[in-house]
C-alpha cells in the first residue's frame, strides 16, 4: 500500500529554500528514493543513511589516496546524497530529533578532512609539490571556521542571508529583488560549503583524471579556500556594520 505520494513527500520533506546543487540535482533524486523507502522499506531509518554516507565518505578518501580519482569523486557524491536524504527521511517518518541533527553535524564536520588529506597526499606523492599538503591541511580548517560562523549566526546559517544583514526592510534594493526571483525557484540567496566541496571533491578530481593534470586539484583547493575566506570576510563586514548601527542608536 502506498502511504506517500510524490507531492506529499515534497511537501513534508523539502525545505522552503535550498542551494542550487540540491534543488536541481540531489532533491530530484531524493524524491524518488524517499518514495521507495517511505512506502516499501520502512525499516530503513535516517541513522542508517547517516552511517552509509559516512562509509562512502571514508571509501572515497581511501580511493583518493590510491589515485582512483574518478571513482573517488563519484563515490563522494554518492555519499553526499545520503547526507541530504537523512534529514528528509526523518521528517517523512516523523522521527526528527536533536540526536540526528548532532550526528549529521559531526559527519559534515568530519567529511572535509577525510577527503582533503588523502587527495593532497596523493598529489604530493605524484608531483613532490609540498603545497598540496599545505592546501589540503588549510582547506578543512577554513571549512570548519566557516561552519563555526554558521553555528554562531554570523553567516548564512540556513536562512540568515547577506540580504538580512544588509537590511531586508529596503524592498527596493537589488539584493532583495534578486532574492525574490530566486525564491520562485526555491533557490537560497547565499553560498554554502556544499557547493565548495562539490567543486573541490567532485569536479576538480574528475578534470585532473581526464586531462592528467594536477593543476585542476591544486587550483580547486585555492578556489575553495578563497571562496570560504571571502564569504566569512563579507559577512563579518556587514555584521560589524549592523552592530555599529545598533550601538549608534
Amino acid at each position: 500500500m502506498v502511504r506517500f505520494s510524490i507531492s506529499q513527500i515534497r511537501q513534508i520533506t523539502f525545505k522552503k529554500e535550498n542551494n542550487i546543487w540540491n534543488v536541481f540535482f540531489t532533491e530530484p533524486i531524493a524524491l524518488r528514493v524517499l518514495w521507495v523507502v517511505g512506502n516499501f522499506l520502512p525499516f530503513i531509518g535516517p541513522t542508517l543513511l547517516n552511517f552509509l554516507g559516512l562509509f562512502f565518505t571514508l571509501l572515497s578518501g581511501w580511493l583518493f589516496f590510491k589515485g582512483s580519482l574518478i571513482a573517488a569523486a563519484l563515490i563522494y557524491e554518492f555519499g553526499f546524497l545520503f547526507d541530504t536524504w537523512d534529514g528528509k527521511l526523518a521528517r517523512l517518518q516523523g522521527v526528527a530529533n536533536s540526536w540526528g541533527g548532532f550526528l549529521d553535524h559531526v559527519i559534515d564536520s568530519f567529511r572535509p578532512s577525510v577527503l582533503s588529506f588523502p587527495l593532497g597526499v596523493y598529489f604530493y606523492l605524484q608531483t613532490n609539490d609540498f603545497w598540496f599538503i599545505v592546501l589540503a591541511g588549510a582547506y578543512p580548517v577554513v571549512i570548519s571556521l566557516y561552519q563555526d560562523f554558521c553555528a554562531t549566526g554570523f553567516v548564512s546559517n540556513k536562512g540568515k542571508q547577506v540580504t538580512t544583514l544588509m537590511g531586508e526592510q529596503d524592498s527596493k534594493s537589488l539584493l532583495i529583488r534578486i532574492k525574490k526571483v530566486l525564491q520562485k525557484y526555491r533557490l537560497r540567496a547565499g553560498y554554502t560549503s556544499d557547493e565548495t566541496n562539490t567543486i573541490v571533491f567532485l569536479f576538480c578530481p574528475i578534470l585532473s583524471a581526464v586531462f592528467s593534470d594536477a593543476a585542476f586539484v591544486f587550483w580547486g583547493f585555492i578556489l575553495g579556500i578563497a571562496l570560504m575566506v571571502l564569504l566569512i570576510i563579507i559577512f563579518l563586514y556587514f555584521q560589524l556594520g549592523q552592530l555599529r548601527k545598533e550601538m549608534g542608536r
